[in-house]
This record gives C-alpha cells, structure tokens and sequence, in this order.
C-alpha cells in the first residue's frame, strides 16, 4: 500500500485508542519497502526515529519483517539441491535473534521495551510448505528463548488461505496483500494485547494473594 494511514499499524492505532475511548497509543510506521529485519536492528541500535519518538524511545517495538527475512537466499533459490527450508530458517534466525539483543538493550537507562514478532507471511517464495513455514518456526523458538511476544497473522487466516484457497487474505501469486489482510492484522495484534494483558493481570493477582497468604501464615505461627 501506498498509503501508510491504510496500513495496519495506523489501523491498529485507531482500534486500540477507539476501544479504549482515548488516545492511549501512537503508532509509528517505520516500514520501508524492500527490507528486513537486518535494517530493523540498525534502526532500534542508533535510534533512527522521528524527533518526537526519538526523546524518549519507543515502549513497544514490533517486527513484522517476515515476508523479507522468508525471503531465500539469491544464490540459492536457483539451485536445485539447495536446502531452502534450512536456508530460511537459519537465515531468519539469525536476523530475528540481532533484532532482539538490539532491541532489549537500546535503552539501558529503563525497562527495555517489549519486543512484538508480527508474522504475517504466507506465501509464496518457495515450493515446500516446510519452507514457507521456516521463518514462523524461528519465530516461536526465539520468542521462547528470550521470552518476547510473537503473534502470527498466518495462524489466523492460514487454513481458509491454504486449504480452501479463499483469496480474501492471500494471494498466492504476489506477497504483498489487500486492506483485508492489514485490516486483520491491526485485529490479530489487538486480540493477542488484550490476551497478554489478562494473563498478566491474572499472574499478579495469583501472586498478591500467594504473598497475602504466606504472610498470614507467618505472622501466626
């Protein structure tokens, strides 16, 4: 799209602030075409942002670099006995893993930001499923790792996509995809916020009362 206000960040900006009834969050839109998760970390290392953004750093960051970092490697793809799952999945890797160590210590005066995963590849660069699938499974094994946020775009819309060959969120001749497909997006992050934020709400509620309890018990005995 050429037009940034259509796409999902400021779709996603204008659901959380309209649910909320307030201007809670601003969403910047630091994409640029034709890059990957390698510019991404240079741009949260030397804080390339906006002036506004820049005085303070941002709270959240978001990587939704997949559709590049799937991207096989050039003097691969022509290859008939490259392994291109492999390929991918040590290539994403590799990226995701430089953007998260950057981003965990880009601000080291206070708390480091939270580090989002956003994959919202689907296809198609490669023949494999497997391969298709390559930077998802890096995704997670990182998010596990560093104990960082991944939500997947392609889990959501991926068996009416693939299976039933729906074209609404997927084109299957071209990675670049239509308002539906941000539309959903800007609501798969939106629903994985509200989830996170319940669950962390829950834990320092279980963890109030453990400490409540414990307490109790002790000033008994």
């Amino acid at each position: 799209m050429q037009n940034f206000n259509c796409a999902w960040p400021m779709r996603l900006q204008l659901l959380i602030n309209q649910f909320f009834d307030m201007d809670l969050v601003k969403v910047y839109n630091l994409g640029v075409g034709g890059t990957n998760s390698g510019v991404a970390t240079n741009m949260v290392k030397y804080w390339m942002y906006p002036t506004e953004l820049a005085k303070v750093g941002p709270d959240v960051v978001v990587n939704s670099y997949s559709t590049n970092d799937s991207l096989p490697p050039w003097d691969l793809k022509d290859d008939p006995n490259a392994d291109l799952v492999t390929a991918v999945l040590d290539q994403a890797r590799d990226g995701l893993q430089q953007f998260i160590r950057a981003a965990l210590t880009s601000n080291r005066c206070k708390v480091p930001p939270l580090v989002v995963h956003m994959d919202d590849y689907l296809g198609p660069q490669q023949d494999s499923l497997l391969g298709e699938m390559s930077y998802n499974t890096a995704m997670r094994q990182l998010a596990k790792w560093y104990d960082t946020f991944a939500i997947s775009y392609g889990e959501v819309v991926r068996d009416i996509s693939w299976l039933e060959g729906d074209s609404t969120f997927f084109n299957k001749n071209d990675v670049h995809f239509s308002n539906w497909a941000h539309q959903t997006i800007a609501w798969s992050i939106g629903f994985a916020s509200l989830e996170l934020l319940s669950t962390f709400c829950d834990d320092e509620f279980a963890r109030a009362v453990y400490n409540f309890t414990s307490t109790a018990e002790h000033n008994m005995i």
